[in-house]
């Protein structure tokens, strides 16, 4: 796959944080024991768990506006 580089793989690890990564599946690649999502979807997930760990869920953000 090699989309980064050890150096930015490193930089990630070593950084302070929660750390949220999104598989990708290529047709050559299959990632054991992850469930295939669309981007879109896993975006919308990640986005959900951070809301999530930030005390903001759906309901507090739409009583907000």
């Amino acid at each position: 796959m090699g989309e980064i580089t050890p150096a930015i793989a490193t930089a990630i690890a070593s950084a302070p944080g929660l750390k949220l990564l999104l598989p990708i599946n290529q047709p050559h690649f299959e990632i054991v024991g992850i469930e295939w999502k669309a981007l879109t979807k896993q975006i919308s997930q990640a986005i959900e768990m951070i809301r999530e760990r930030a005390g903001m869920t759906n309901e507090s953000m739409t009583k907000s506006q």
